[in-house]
């Protein structure tokens, strides 16, 4: 009896969970282009196919790779609109830098 009081006081100085955690944020949905979509239905159905035919390490491979596709990321780049750059800017980016011999950052010359 006395051990398990013990293990009560014990167990009750522990900290309690929240009662009700805040919601997560829901992860972005990303689509892949249209030709990774259709890569990634090329392997669905082929580990699909495989599965048919009792190949299911084949099949779990197939599965493998189109997730992995499905992982990658999209290939549409953004397009530059050079534009919207000022003279100031091409300045600011036109500096003489060099390289850190400890970490391999670029500094500008001028740094100490």
């Amino acid at each position: 009896m006395l051990l398990l009081d013990a293990f009560n006081k014990d167990r009750a100085s522990l900290p309690q969970p929240l009662p009700n955690p805040p919601p997560l944020a829901p992860l972005p949905v990303v689509t892949p282009d249209p030709r990774t979509q259709e890569m990634i239905n090329e392997k669905l159905k082929k580990a699909e196919d495989l599965g048919e035919q009792g190949m299911v390490d084949e099949a779990q491979k197939a599965l493998e790779e189109a997730e992995a596709l499905k992982k990658l990321p999209s290939r549409q780049e953004p397009v530059l609109d050079s534009s919207k750059y000022t003279a100031a800017d091409v300045r600011i980016t036109d500096q003489k830098l060099r390289v850190c011999d400890i970490c391999g950052a670029f500094l500008s010359v001028y740094d100490r």
